[in-house]
């Protein structure tokens, strides 16, 4: 699997606020499978899938948000090509980015395996565990959020029956993730640029029904500016994805959505930048 990640060749002036706006682009090849993927980053892709083309060629779109779209495309030769990611008509709902694709390294020789270890003692068996369940509600605009947001309540599940009941809820752990407060729009500024983005990922956090949520944390002084939920071990189950901050850094949140008669496992992950 080669990594690439790559910026664009066109340069955006006067960028709208609700601009459609391609940031950047990395590009994972399954070569054994004859395609790659494209990651997509930006801002106001919409709600519903957009349109991607690359050389023309309407791509399989594989995951959305309004920052974040997932593209599946057969293998291109290596050269430069334009991406387009359209959201409708409008000139504010479409934007282009020129992608180049390099060609795939050689594939290394196989290692020696190496002998195998002892077998150990097996250890005497635990006791069952209990699962780990969270709940999520809306929380309306007051003390825990000014302008609202989700309220998130966690605990263990006491009597196993897969539903997080009052009673079991640590009202230690609760949280609330807030939507941010609508300011004034001020002057448009200079316009900045990433020094450098890393994919961070988070812990797996695998619990019966609904998990606690998997945190992947940005490292002190970047910022978040996307990222995905992986599920692992349901067919159906969904996620909740959202920006939250903890002693200072910032975080890219997963939580599984339902439903509740399946078993899931959640990973985040995030794109951490540092600005200029």
């Amino acid at each position: 699997m080669l990594l690439g990640l790559l910026e664009s060749g066109v340069a955006h002036a006067q960028t709208s606020p609700q601009q459609l706006d391609v940031k950047n682009v990395e590009v994972e090849y399954k070569t054994m499978e004859g395609k790659l993927f494209l990651y997509i980053y930006g801002q106001n892709f919409g709600t519903s899938a957009p349109t991607v083309q690359l050389a023309g060629f309407t791509l399989l779109i594989r995951q959305n948000a309004s920052g974040f779209v997932v593209a599946e495309a057969p293998i291109f030769q290596p050269g430069s090509y334009r991406l387009t990611v359209s959201a409708g008509s409008e000139s504010t709902q479409m934007d282009a980015f020129e992608l180049t694709l390099g060609a795939q390294g050689p594939k290394g020789d196989k290692g020696e395996p190496g002998p195998a270890g002892p077998q150990g003692v097996p250890g005497p068996q635990a006791p069952e565990g209990l699962a780990t369940l969270a709940k999520t509600t809306p929380e309306s605009a007051g003390t825990n959020c000014a302008a609202g947001g989700t309220k998130l309540e966690l605990g263990a599940d006491a009597n196993r029956n897969g539903v997080l009941d009052i009673s079991e809820v640590d009202w230690t752990l609760t949280k609330y993730l807030c939507n941010g407060e609508k300011g004034l729009q001020g002057p448009e500024g200079p316009r900045g640029g990433f020094a450098g983005c890393t994919r961070r990922v988070g812990a797996d956090s695998k619990a019966k029904y609904y998990s606690a949520g998997s945190w992947a944390y940005c490292d002190t002084g970047e910022i978040v500016t996307g990222g995905a939920c992986f599920i692992v071990g349901s067919a159906t189950a969904g996620t909740a994805a959202s920006i939250s901050s903890s002693e200072g850094r910032e975080a890219y949140v997963c939580i599984v959505s339902g439903p509740s008669t399946e078993t899931a496992t959640v990973r985040a992950q995030a794109i951490c930048c540092r600005t200029y």
